[in-house]
């Protein structure tokens, strides 16, 4: 992949990142997975796995979108230091 390629995914990370849509998304699923998580009964393992899976999960996905941020940012420095050396 590109400098440049990089450097725009990391634009689009961000956009999604701050989209106001998307965040309330994010924030819904994560009660409703904490929601769920904590109100399953004592003997229901299962459910309760599966509630905090679905929370893991979720989570690795801001974390992905967040080191696509941080590639993207790495990238425009890098392209940033080459159009300075020229």
């Amino acid at each position: 992949m590109s400098l440049d390629e990089e450097r725009q995914r990391g634009l689009q990370a961000e956009s999604l990142r701050n989209n106001p849509l998307l965040k309330d998304i994010f924030q819904k699923l994560e009660s409703s997975y904490i929601e769920d998580w904590t109100q399953t009964d004592l003997n229901d393992t299962e459910a309760r796995e599966h509630a905090f899976y679905l929370l893991r999960a979720l989570r690795e996905i801001e974390m992905e979108i967040e080191s696509i941020i941080s590639s993207g940012k790495m990238a425009t420095q890098q392209i940033d230091s080459i159009v300075r050396k020229k």
